[in-house]
């Protein structure tokens, strides 16, 4: 299970419980803390999430697409609400429980792209509105980069 999340149990895998007491800060203390602690006059968009040390043109792209969807990749509304659990975010919890950060998109455009074609494979065939919003953020954003 992951830690702090909802009524889950907290972490039993060694090295993850062991990095997460390292850092005292389990999953949902970082999103907390990435959330709360942002500049308030930046956007809440999510990006910070899933790609922390990423490109200005990979930021450019996320916002376009955000734009061109209406909703971002990992479903973060302006207050800092999740309203789904998309693909992307869940790729990110998984990082976190192996490697204890959540940064999937990476540090170049190469391994962004590599991230989104990746979790849109995953998705497979969306079956609901929020699932088809998601994939044309998906599409949107690999087109912008």
């Amino acid at each position: 299970m992951i830690e702090g999340i909802g009524r889950y149990p907290t972490l039993s895998h060694k090295r993850n419980a062991a990095a997460v007491q390292a850092n005292q800060f389990g999953f949902r203390e970082c999103l907390i803390d990435s959330v709360t602690h942002s500049d308030n006059s930046q956007k809440k968009d999510g990006l910070n999430l899933v790609g922390v040390n990423v490109t200005e043109t990979v930021r450019e792209a996320w916002d376009k697409a955000e734009k061109e969807a209406g909703i971002n990749g990992t479903a973060m509304e302006a207050d800092g609400k999740l309203s789904a659990i998309t693909t992307l975010f869940a790729m990110s919890l998984e990082k976190f429980y192996k490697e204890g950060n959540t940064d999937i998109l990476g540090r170049t455009e190469e391994s962004a792209r590599a991230a989104v074609q990746k979790a849109l494979e995953r998705m497979g065939i969306p079956q609901t509105e929020v699932q088809k919003k998601e994939k044309m953020f998906y599409e949107a954003f690999l087109r912008y980069l």
